[in-house]
Formats: structure tokens, C-alpha cells, sequence
């Protein structure tokens, strides 16, 4: 089958991610961390490095199911990078610890058994590897000087989903049977 790498990252303005397929970049994507997102996953109010885990987590997440389409109908081999020990372990075992990441490790655990994906290998990416994606997630910061890699240039850039109380499927009604689930 392909092989697919996702890498991500998270700062507490934004995320991202790149996506490669048989070892070439085919695209990334670059998002703001929202109000919706602090709000549905009960975060500060005001981007803070204290909800750092619980973005990176996010931001593998958003990667997964956004490209989760690249390996849906095929054989796939899906390897995941972070430079985030916590959110690899959760993409590993999906064993939170955290309520914050008990919501993101839910969503995932869904995600597995609805088949969108089942990563067979994490990686760490020290902090110092992890330029592309760390780049990415700064592109919402405040400060504008952060820009898009020079090598991405030609790769797609995808569009991120709204994530509001309808993207997380555990939330959702039909997810749990006709019963709200909050955790």
C-alpha cells in the first residue's frame, strides 16, 4: 500500500501539519486555534502555553481526520510525527490524562473504530527537526512574522473544518446512540 507521514505541530495561536505520500510532500495545512476550540475543550480563554498538550493533541487530530480520505479506499501504511511525547502516546494507546485530552483521545478512539485510520507507527520529531510543521503553526501568531516554508510553495494547502460542537462526533447525538455523551 502507500505510505503515508502525517507531521504536526501546535503553538498557542495555531496549529499544523504537512502531509507526505511515498516520501513526497502533497500538502499541509495552517489553522488558528478558535474560540470554539477553547470553549469546546475547556481551555484558557486567551492562547496560553498551559493548554500546549491539549493543542498538540488537536492538531493531530485535525491532520488525521482531514486527510483521512488520502488512505480511506486503499491499503495504507500511516505513520504520524510530533515532536509532543503526549500526543503520541495518546495516538499509541489513547490512554488521556487529562479531561482536555480525554475529549481528543475520544474523538480518535471513534475515529479508529469508524475506520477512518489506524496509525501503525509514532514518531518523535524533536522540537529542532520539526521546522515545517512548527512554521505552519505559527503563521497565526500575532506578531506576522512567521510566513509559509519556501518548499511548500507547491503543495496543496487544505482547508480545515469548522470545529464546533458538530465536528466532534462524540458530542453528537447519533455518535452515542441517541444519548449525549459529555464524558
Amino acid at each position: 500500500g502507500i505510505q503515508v507521514r502525517l507531521t504536526t505541530d501546535a503553538s498557542p495561536y495555531g496549529m499544523g501539519g504537512v502531509l507526505e505520500v511515498d516520501g513526497k510532500i502533497r500538502g499541509w495545512f495552517a489553522d488558528r486555534i478558535t474560540k470554539d476550540d477553547r470553549a469546546m475543550l475547556g481551555l484558557q480563554a486567551l492562547p496560553s502555553s498551559a493548554d500546549q498538550q491539549c493543542l498538540e493533541a488537536l492538531a493531530m487530530l485535525v491532520a488525521l481526520r482531514l486527510w483521512s480520505g488520502t488512505w480511506r479506499e486503499q491499503r495504507a501504511f500511516i505513520a504520524v510525527r510530533a515532536d509532543n511525547i503526549a500526543t503520541l502516546a495518546m495516538v499509541a494507546h489513547m490512554q488521556p490524562h487529562s479531561p482536555q485530552l480525554g475529549i481528543i483521545a475520544r474523538e480518535m478512539a471513534l475515529d479508529v473504530t469508524h475506520g477512518l485510520y489506524q496509525p501503525q507507527v509514532v514518531q518523535h520529531l524533536p522540537g529542532v527537526a520539526n521546522r515545517t510543521a512548527d512554521a505552519l503553526s505559527r503563521l497565526a501568531d500575532p506578531s506576522g512574522k512567521y510566513t509559509v516554508p519556501a518548499h511548500l510553495h507547491t503543495a496543496l494547502q487544505y482547508k480545515c473544518a469548522q470545529r464546533n460542537a458538530a465536528w466532534y462526533r462524540t458530542f453528537s447525538q447519533q455518535a452515542m446512540g441517541g444519548k449525549l455523551f459529555f464524558g
